[in-house]
């Protein structure tokens, strides 16, 4: 038998073993699930690499979970298995809301196409690539609806101008119009900030006001200016 044969044969029964009892020990560990997947991918054994995902991202504690969700959702666009990446975006986003997961997961749509690998005639593509973006603004959509439920200013804001840049790189199919009415406004803002002396310092920072809060507060001076109208009427009565 060629050495060549001997020495796959040995790794494929003893490499496995050893990732299991050193994951037994220390489950945690993202490095060691990305290569023992990898290892498995190696072998073209997909099924295998597709479990070993599954079993590291079902772990409690990971100390790289980043890293081995973006190594799990490279794996399934590699392998065209576009519903699947779906998939794996929507249960990221069961466990973490960050802009950056919202960016990616958009982009990935965006570019949907492309993981495909098929070519269309111009006229199919053009819809194709109309429907991806589409996709592509309902998670961007998505997102800002729900950092608009939140206090999270700055990250809407990025994700705004991420989005933005997106429509750009659409060229004739974007719409940059879509966003520029969901931008916010930069508001230069000082803090004050306590000194171990007792002495009080100030610290510049930026805010920021979207049209949605423009309007609330808007609302809200006309309610107050009913309130107080109302408790002169009030009082002119007595």
């Amino acid at each position: 038998m060629d050495f060549s044969c001997i020495l796959r044969l040995f790794s494929m029964y003893y490499y496995p073993k050893l990732y299991q009892r050193y994951l037994e020990w220390s489950p945690e560990n993202c490095y060691s699930w990305r290569s023992y997947a990898e290892f498995e991918m190696s072998l073209s054994e997909k099924d295998r690499a597709r479990a070993i995902f599954e079993r590291a991202i079902s772990q409690t504690a990971l100390d790289m979970p980043e890293l081995l969700w973006k190594t799990y959702i490279d794996f399934e666009i590699s392998e065209k298995e576009l519903e699947r990446t779906r998939a794996l975006y929507e249960q990221l986003l069961e466990r973490t809301k960050h802009y950056k997961v919202w960016v990616s997961f958009a982009k990935f749509e965006a570019s949907a196409t492309e993981h495909k690998g098929e070519e269309d005639k111009e006229e199919v593509a053009i819809e194709t690539k109309k429907d991806c973006i589409r996709r592509a603004r309902a998670i961007f959509e998505r997102a800002n609806a729900y950092y608009k439920d939140s206090a999270h200013k700055e990250e809407r804001a990025t994700l705004l101008d991420d989005w933005v840049n997106m429509e750009a790189g659409f060229g004739s199919l974007g719409d940059v119009s879509v966003v520029q009415s969901l931008l916010p406004k930069k508001l230069k803002k000082r803090k004050a900030i306590s000194r171990e002396d007792g002495s009080t310092a100030y610290q510049e920072y930026t805010d920021y006001l979207f049209p949605d809060e423009s309007q609330t507060m808007a609302n809200l001076k006309i309610l107050e200016a009913a309130h107080r109208w109302k408790k002169q009427k009030a009082g002119e009565c007595v």
